[in-house]
């Protein structure tokens, strides 16, 4: 028995103050259900990926069933999921058990969130919560002895992760501005992406300075936006032709003090892998979780696209692009894509599944057979509160 995605939609991701994020998770829905060409009958529950919204737009609690109202979909399961940035994967996750437990047929999964505002504080302020707000609270004494947030969160996570990665593997800055010219180049030709203009890697060496070494143009963008999947089983789905197998989802939680240990990242796409029944040599395209353009770079070694140190390599032969032999992040990742928190993840899916669909127009992967994509939320401790890496697989 397995379960398949057979339809996925997403709003345009970018900056609307304007709207809440259950306005743009109704467009995600009513877009995924034209898609699939199915009515509101069809739907036996909705799964919902949502986490910084709740503070940024006031809508605490029941997200879902807000997000709903006008599309017919009622009186059935509405589950809401908060996992930070793998929120959406999450709901992926225990939609695909649902369905593999013969409760449910045909389940929404939905990712909607919001992480722009006109108040950058109240943006920080929001993604602070995704962390331990009382083991961190220095971080907090900062910004009100300082009166902002600065460059609080960078410096003292993805840029240590930046120095460090460059000391011990050899990159260079040019690197990583590479990897911000290699995402925005995919994104081009992404009509769903919040940045679409292409930029040189001079341009980002010479953006402002966030935390030494990353720049403006090295890290992901605070967007708003929401993304859709039609999860069903392989009865509710045989006859389409479309359809793409969820192989996988892992789920792992990081280890407040990692020590020795592997790397959970590594852990968790070790479970992945032994689940789907395939190895990181059969890996066609990614979508990795590049908050930072350090952590693509990291976690294509830690997921095992590569060995350990040899990211750079990886990406300077072209490797990663679309049109090479492994490419990462075509939609255009978190740096061009946007990264709205809980949208994030469901992102990373509907562009795999469009990808295994040969649906992706110009940046179509040729030949794509087997996805995967990295989704992180939040820190607590040494390690991400929550790593989930989800394999799919086209016509099986």
């Amino acid at each position: 028995m397995s379960a398949y995605i057979t339809a996925a939609a997403m709003t345009k991701f970018g900056r609307f103050p304007e709207r809440t994020a259950a306005e743009l998770g109704k467009e995600a829905v009513l877009a995924l259900m034209q898609a699939a060409g199915l009515a509101a009958k069809d739907i036996d529950a909705v799964y919902v990926g949502r986490s910084f919204a709740g503070s940024m737009d006031g809508q605490v609690c029941v997200p879902g069933q807000v997000a709903l109202r006008g599309t017919g979909i009622n009186d059935v399961p509405v589950l809401n999921f908060e996992n930070a940035c793998a929120s959406a994967a999450s709901a992926l996750h225990c939609a695909v058990n649902a369905v593999l437990a013969g409760q449910h047929d045909t389940i929404i999964v939905l990712g909607m969130d919001k992480l722009y505002s006109t108040s950058r504080d109240e943006s920080m302020t929001a993604l602070f919560g995704a962390l331990d707000v009382h083991a961190e609270h220095w971080m907090l004494e900062k910004r009100r002895e300082t009166g902002s947030w600065g460059s609080i969160f960078m410096d003292n996570y993805y840029a240590k992760i930046a120095r460090d990665y460059l000391k011990e593997s050899g990159a260079r800055p040019t690197d990583l501005a590479h990897v911000s010219v290699k995402n925005r180049r995919h994104a081009a030709a992404n009509d769903f992406a919040q940045y679409q203009k292409p930029i040189t890697e001079e341009q980002v060496l010479a953006s402002p300075l966030v935390a030494e070494p990353l720049r403006q143009l090295m890290c992901s963008p605070l967007t708003d936006g929401a993304a859709a999947m039609l999860v069903r089983s392989d009865r509710a789905s045989k006859a389409d032709a479309a359809r793409v197998r969820v192989a996988s989802v892992a789920i792992r939680s990081g280890m407040p003090t990692r020590g020795d240990a592997e790397h959970v990242i590594s852990r968790t796409a070790r479970q992945a892998f032994e689940a789907a029944g395939v190895g990181p040599e059969d890996i066609d395209v990614a979508e990795l979780h590049d908050a930072s353009a350090v952590a693509e770079l990291l976690a294509s070694e830690l997921v095992g696209l590569c060995k350990r140190g040899d990211g750079p390599a990886l990406l300077r032969d072209g490797a990663t692009a679309v049109g090479g032999r492994l490419p990462i992040n075509p939609s255009g990742g978190l740096l061009s894509r946007g990264h709205p928190g809980a949208a994030t993840g469901a992102a990373q899916l509907v562009e795999l599944v469009w990808q295994l669909q040969g649906r992706a127009g110009r940046r179509q992967v040729e030949g794509a057979r087997v996805g995967i994509a990295h989704s992180a939320g939040g820190r607590v401790g040494d390690e991400t509160a929550c790593t989930a890496i989800s394999v799919l697989q086209a016509g099986t």
